[in-house]
């Protein structure tokens, strides 16, 4: 069962999350390079992060181990390439990447660019306060400041609703920056999933 799901994944992920380009054309780019070019942006734990590995600064996760897997499947190396996750998907776009994992959600305006393998994680999208924050609802946002990661469909969302609620959105790279900012009081709350 186990290897019949991997391999189900191997060609779901790896068939559908290339971009604007045919199947046999990523096949035939992945057989002939003998690897698979995954983007990620590893601040994204359980899914991918950066640790020490015998010593090696190395990207682990449970994404990484279903890269890992569809790269057994089709008997490649692995190649992962790390960048922030406003840059994951222009990676695939441009070719420099045969396939992006790093907790995308899928979008109607993703899907006009990007194939996508079946969801294999819902994620719930939340505005993060200080604990004792006056904010309760999106209309406590005006005049506050807002951060959110860049390229994420949060942040699309926060700019698509800044001028409605009153807020200002600030971008980061890292989620580890935002969650330092909000607890610094650099920021007044966040949004992540």
């Amino acid at each position: 069962m186990k290897k019949l799901f991997l391999g189900a994944m191997a060609f779901l992920v790896a068939v559908t999350l290339v971009a604007c380009g045919s199947k046999k054309d990523a096949d035939e780019s992945i057989k002939e390079n003998k690897k698979l070019v995954v983007a990620v942006s590893p601040d994204y734990p359980p899914f991918e992060f950066k640790t020490l590995v015998d010593g090696k600064d190395q990207v682990v996760g449970s994404d990484i181990k279903l890269a890992q897997a569809i790269a057994n499947e089709l008997g490649v190396k692995l190649e992962v390439t790390t960048m922030s996750f406003d840059n994951v998907l222009s990676s695939l776009q441009s070719g420099k990447a045969d396939l992006a994992i790093s907790g995308i959600s899928v979008t109607d305006e993703r899907k006009k660019t990007f194939d996508f393998s079946d969801p294999y994680y819902t994620s719930n999208i939340r505005l993060a306060v200080k604990k004792g924050s006056n904010i309760k609802k999106y209309e406590d946002l005006k005049g506050k400041t807002v951060g959110a990661k860049n390229g994420t469909s949060s942040y699309s969302w926060l700019e698509e609703n800044a001028n409605k609620y009153g807020f200002t959105l600030r971008a980061y790279d890292e989620a580890s920056t935002m969650y330092d900012s909000l607890n610094s009081g650099s920021i007044d709350s966040l949004m992540d999933d």
